[in-house]
């Protein structure tokens, strides 16, 4: 073989050399540590739980309708015709006072009134008629037929019968107030029932004398009473009007059906509790004003989520927590109110069994994937 044969073959074979050392430092670079697929981030995941809202709260039963009975007008009391005790309806008749002289009254006024009124219609006539005359006479005088002096005679027989059409007229406004004010008068001598009730205080007796803005009678409605509670300032978030509640009394053995009615906006200065208001069906007839009563708040709402704080992302003053979607985490929102130091309530966005990542770090964002550790 000749000199140039030989160079020839070896530079072939550097060349495949070079080729090979080649590819595979490219395979080698691709599977490098230095360049890794990419792979999920690690997190740690807990369940959201549930607390049992085990406060009891207890309160005084009170009266939700009550009225005070008295009179607008001094007077002898005829009748009385209710007892303590007495069941009575709206509008039944109570408490009748003499009204003798307001009757008088009434009849006197009235034919004040009538012969009032038949004055101004005689007068009226009269006006009429001595407006007519003038108006005659007038153009005989202008004819030279009837003298001065007889038409001013005239003229003033019309403005007298003006004067006492204007006097009899204006007295008709006087006369009927005066009417209805003795009308008033009868009526507010018999005193009716302002509610369904039952009669709880009786303090006039028949003969005695009735004074306008005195307390006579007291009427209460039983049919539904009211049970006030204080709230604590960390659980009255959780009590909303016209949630169902079940309420219990101390030696009554059944359960009374309520519904929350008030939530008082500001709190007793005395202990910073909210006053909140029940309102209780007593058609029964078994509650009665002052007995101790009480609800749980495990009748109102049950059992209530809660989510650790380290969970809890902020952002533009809004709450957020990454919830496990399979293997993504999914940024989403919640509402919360401070349970304490280290755990919140949760009001809505994720509910119990639903995973959330504890202690999620600035690594983690909306739709990556993760290891669960």
């Amino acid at each position: 073989m000749s000199k140039g044969m030989i160079n020839r073959l070896l530079a072939i074979t550097l060349l495949s050399s070079t080729l090979a050392l080649t590819v595979t430092g490219c395979a080698a670079k691709t599977a490098s540590p230095g360049n890794p697929a990419p792979s999920a981030i690690p997190v740690k995941v807990m369940k959201v739980g549930s607390t049992t809202n085990d406060a009891n709260l207890s309160g005084k039963i009170i009266v939700d309708q009550q009225a005070k009975v008295f009179s607008k007008v001094a007077g002898k009391v005829d009748a009385v015709n209710v007892k303590e005790g007495s069941l009575v309806k709206k509008g039944d008749l109570l408490i009748q006072l003499d009204s003798f002289d307001n009757a008088n009254k009434v009849i006197q006024t009235q034919s004040s009134l009538e012969t009032l009124k038949q004055t101004v219609v005689q007068t009226k006539i009269a006006v009429d008629y001595a407006q007519t005359n003038y108006e005659r006479n007038k153009a005989l005088a202008e004819a030279g037929a009837l003298p001065q002096s007889d038409l001013d005679a005239i003229h003033t027989q019309l403005k007298t019968a003006e004067a006492a059409y204007e006097q009899a007229n204006a007295g008709l406004p006087g006369a009927q107030a005066s009417l209805d004010l003795a009308q008033s008068a009868v009526q507010d001598a018999s005193i009716y029932s302002p509610l369904d009730g039952i009669i709880t205080e009786k303090l006039i007796n028949p003969g005695e004398m009735a004074s306008p803005g005195v307390s006579m009678l007291t009427v209460v409605n039983m049919q539904e009473v009211l049970l006030q509670v204080s709230v604590p300032q960390d659980k009255v978030f959780q009590v909303k009007p016209g949630t169902p509640v079940e309420v219990f009394v101390d030696g009554i053995d059944q359960k009374f059906k309520g519904t929350i009615d008030f939530i008082s906006p500001v709190s007793d200065s005395t202990n910073n509790t909210f006053p909140v208001k029940v309102r209780i069906d007593n058609s029964s007839g078994l509650l009665r004003v002052g007995m101790i009563a009480r609800i749980s708040l495990d009748s109102m709402n049950g059992k209530i989520s809660e989510l650790p704080k380290s969970s809890i992302v902020e952002q533009d003053q809004k709450y957020y927590v990454y919830k496990i979607d399979k293997d993504v985490a999914r940024l989403v929102q919640v509402e919360v109110k401070e349970k304490n130091s280290n755990w919140d309530y949760v009001i809505n966005g994720v509910a119990n069994d639903d995973e959330i990542v504890i202690n999620p770090g600035s690594q983690l964002t909306d739709g990556v994937k993760v290891q669960i550790n």
